[in-house]
């Protein structure tokens, strides 16, 4: 409950037409001094939704009308009551009056200042993540299926770069409502026009992302530019795009723009960043959130809460701090998948954890007790309750 002292001294000159069911109505001219008390009790809540118990007294002073009194002026509309023969004014009349000082007391109870309650969050309910290779998920929540960053091609790098239908057949599904790009390096955005095609999907990423879309044939109404910081709606499900930054690859040419009207097949090298993001995806009562290259802007993700992060751990050695800063600004979720560990120059393959993975499963153990870290397998699906 909110309960708020307050002393206010007003004065105020007012003007009033009064509508009285008299044979005159009067036009004054009155001070009025206002003395305000509020008293508030603040209870820290979650949604601060006060109770104020407002006071009002009104001491109202009319100025004297000069004598003597002037005849009132009667407007010309009249209506009769019915059965009585009373006259009744309902038009404003002119002259003055003297009034003996009045007191006013008003009481406001349960005065609610805050806004309407936030809705309530849906309730949890189980969904499956399925690692595609390199930083490419699926994420399956009843009806609903996103995906991220779908690489399945993994063709030679050295000559002309197109997709595989063969290997987009056999791993991609066969329908999807979203496919997002974290940025647009090969082993992120080549095969996803190819995905979108094959699963009705609409792609999201950066400009960069759409152009090389569009130049593969897909239509603008399955293709959204995003440059961080939206917050997008949709039938059940929402999805936050998160400015942030490429790992610290060390390679020249591969930052910077894909042309504007890029002319296909493109080469590795044509593949420019074209800006990084990640993506927070709330669904099913979870939220999700897909960092698919080894950085972060530290403000951009400090305060989020989700209960599974899927996390890079490639070249995050060279980032002061890495595991610990996020793992705090995260606020420790309780579940981390990792991502962008495997050798995307080559077929996927499962293999023992290397000494890299090891050491990232060490850093959250350090940083995050209470965190679980998954290290994936190729297309095997996980089950989230």
């Amino acid at each position: 409950m909110l309960e708020v002292e307050l002393v206010l001294g007003v004065e105020l000159e007012v003007e009033l037409v009064l509508e009285l069911e008299l044979e005159l109505e009067l036009e004054l001219e009155l001070v009025l001094e206002v003395e305000l008390v509020l008293e508030v009790e603040l209870v820290p809540e979650v949604e601060l939704v006060p109770e104020v118990e407002l006071e009002l007294e009104v001491e109202l002073v009319l100025a004297p009308e000069p004598e003597p009194e002037p005849e009132p002026v009667l407007a010309p509309e009249l209506e009769r009551s019915a059965g009585r023969g009373m006259i009744r004014r309902r038009r404003a009349l002119t002259g003055a009056m003297r009034v003996p000082p009045l007191f006013v007391v008003l009481a406001l109870a349960a005065c609610r200042t805050a806004g309407p309650p936030a809705p309530a969050a849906p309730a949890r309910s189980p969904i499956a993540f399925t690692y595609l290779g390199v930083a490419g998920w699926q994420l399956d929540a009843g009806d609903t299926t996103i995906l991220v960053d779908p690489y399945l091609s993994r063709p030679d790098l050295d000559g002309p770069l197109v997709p595989d239908p063969v290997a987009i057949a056999a791993r991609a599904p066969t329908r999807a409502d979203l496919i997002l790009i974290g940025h647009s390096h090969v082993d992120h955005l080549l095969d996803a026009p190819a995905v979108a095609a094959r699963t009705g999907a609409t792609v999201v990423g950066s400009a960069s992302t759409v152009r090389y879309a569009r130049a593969s044939g897909l239509p603008d109404d399955r293709l959204l530019t995003v440059t961080g910081g939206e917050d997008l709606a949709y039938d059940g499900y929402s999805v936050r795009v998160i400015p942030s930054l490429h790992s610290m690859i060390g390679e020249v040419g591969l930052g910077g723009d894909i042309a504007a009207a890029p002319s296909l097949p493109m080469r590795f090298a044509d593949f420019h960043e074209g800006g990084t993001y990640g993506y927070l995806v709330r669904i099913a009562g979870h939220q999700v959130l897909f960092l698919s290259t080894a950085n972060f802007i530290e403000r951009e993700v400090d305060g989020l809460r989700p209960d599974v992060a899927v996390i890079a751990t490639g070249l995050r050695h060279k980032i002061h701090d890495y595991t610990c800063r996020l793992m705090t600004a995260l606020g420790h979720p309780p579940l981390v998948y990792t991502t962008h560990f495997d050798d995307w120059r080559r077929p996927p393959v499962d293999e023992p954890l290397d000494d890299d993975l090891r050491a990232f499963v060490d850093e959250v153990a350090r940083c995050s007790p209470g965190t679980r870290v998954v290290v994936p397998r190729h297309f095997e699906r996980m089950v989230v309750p």
